[in-house]
């Protein structure tokens, strides 16, 4: 009997093993069958069968490649995806380890629910012979509108016996509105200059209180729940003028120096607004990311959120970084130097000037995410720039896939597959806006703007400065 206990237990024993290395042996053979990415020909896992979210393995992660400058997208096998390069469909995105003084933009197209619900990572690789330094910039936006305020303000009020107002006047930069204003007791201002609703040209900069003798900056939006955008140094200097009982006025004045105190940190909009991308200067700009990567090279990935799990992070927008660069979608002015500057990107990424005309064109944002490979003076070697474009319907995104990209319909404006409920920018198909739909975002019934040829410009007249803030998302982080 002890003998044949003895025998079972052998063969119990050699049973489970051979059950657990079979696992394993599945398992194995499981794991090398999904998770895709990687150099082009994979890149486009699982872009034709909803069920084959993978196919093809990932490069080692810490592996250098001596050979090519590389992103990719790391295959989690749980959403399908194509990356490209804007040469061709099938070109992948890479730079050859010889090469110098290239830049290449990539693609990666997604379908939106997946960028919204799962985190993309880019696995990215640079040789060691390539280039000295490596410098990583996120895509970023302003969401708010931004400007540069007023220099110098001067203004003045007068009081009743009882407090009442009974006149104001203000000087702007140097330029006094005196419409409807004239000169009281003692030289007291009387009347109504100064703008208090943005109306006047020379004061739309302002919102000025004459009750409370106060004034602020259009691009100061704490108030109403927003950001403060002003930005620069100025001079204000604030005379009270007050009735005594003889009906004389005398007055007091103040002068302070002080800066509109704008801060970058709540006026960006884009990966800088998550926790992808905690670095930041003190007034809240990015800060590029750089590696030594001579004699070493660089393998690694980066981690864009996942929208999902981020505070009212519900617009693919703040990482779905591509737009339209067809003639007109994006083109704009500048508003006040007689359109002498010009730009094809959006408000958001480059605003040109603000509502005064305030030169801005060294304020341009990213739009992309952006790789430079430097050489020991900073100079640019080989440049890798990505672009996200996500699909409204997945149907469309089939079609570009099947087709090769010959087909390219990303953006849901008209009816879909039939559907008459998914008509416009507010219907079903366009769950979460990206950069192209805030051309459209402000359509009624039928559309300011004409379908999707309309220009960027056009749905905005540009000569009511007001509408400047419309260029810019607002999107409540």
């Amino acid at each position: 009997m002890v003998a044949f206990i003895r025998y079972w237990l052998r063969w119990s024993i050699l049973l489970q093993f051979l059950i657990v290395s079979s696992m394993v042996l599945s398992a194995a053979v499981f794991t090398s069958g999904c998770g895709s990415e990687g150099t082009s020909d994979s890149a486009s896992s699982g872009d034709d069968d909803d069920d084959d979210d993978g196919g093809g393995t990932n490069p080692p992660v810490g592996e250098v490649d001596n050979d090519n400058f590389w992103i990719r997208v790391y295959d989690t096998a749980k959403y399908p995806y194509h990356m490209h390069a804007t040469t061709g469909f099938a070109d992948e995105c890479k730079i050859d380890a010889a090469a110098t003084d290239q830049t290449l933009d990539c693609v990666i197209e997604m379908n939106e629910g997946d960028l919204y619900f799962h985190q993309l990572q880019m696995h990215y690789n640079v040789p060691p012979d390539m280039c000295t330094y490596l410098t990583r910039t996120p895509y970023f936006f302003y969401n708010q509108e931004p400007g540069i305020g007023p220099s110098t303000v001067n203004y003045e009020v007068a009081y009743s016996t009882t407090g009442s107002l009974v006149g104001h006047n203000c000087t702007v930069d140097g330029v006094a509105n005196t419409a409807n204003s004239s000169t009281g007791p003692n030289g007291s201002p009387d009347g109504a200059g100064c703008s208090i609703d943005n109306a006047q040209l020379n004061f739309r900069e302002l919102n000025f209180d004459p009750q409370n003798a106060a004034v602020s900056c259009v691009y100061d939006q704490q108030q109403t729940g927003g950001a403060n955008c002003c930005f620069g140094d100025y001079t204000m200097s604030l005379t009270i003028w007050r009735e005594d009982s003889g009906g004389a006025f005398s007055a007091s004045s103040t002068s302070i120096d002080g800066k509109w105190g704008g801060s970058f940190t709540s006026c960006l909009g884009g990966p800088v607004r998550t926790n992808a991308w905690t670095d930041k200067s003190n007034d809240g700009w990015p800060l590029n990311l750089i590696s030594y990567v001579f004699g070493e090279g660089l393998n690694t990935t980066f981690n864009l959120a996942k929208l999902i799990e981020e505070p009212k992070g519900y617009d693919t927008l703040t990482i779905a970084n591509h737009y339209s660069t067809l003639a007109g979608v994006h083109d704009h002015t500048d508003f006040e130097n007689g359109s002498a500057w010009a730009s094809s990107k959006p408000y958001m990424i480059d605003p040109l000037d603000d509502r005064s005309g305030s030169d801005m064109r060294g304020w341009t944002t990213s739009d992309s995410y952006d790789f430079k490979c430097l050489d020991k003076a900073f100079e640019v070697r080989n440049r890798i720039r990505v672009y996200i474009r996500e699909w409204d319907a997945y149907a469309d995104y089939l079609a570009y896939i099947s087709s090769a990209g010959v087909t390219v319909a990303p953006d849901r404006y008209g009816i879909s597959e039939g559907d008459p409920s998914c008509v416009g920018i507010y219907g079903p198909c366009n769950d979460k806006y990206d950069i192209d739909d805030l051309v459209y975002s402000f359509q009624n019934g039928t559309g300011i703007c004409a379908g999707t040829d309309a220009t960027y410009d056009s749905c905005y007249d540009q000569s009511t400065v007001s509408n400047r803030k419309n260029f810019f998302p607002g999107i409540e982080y």
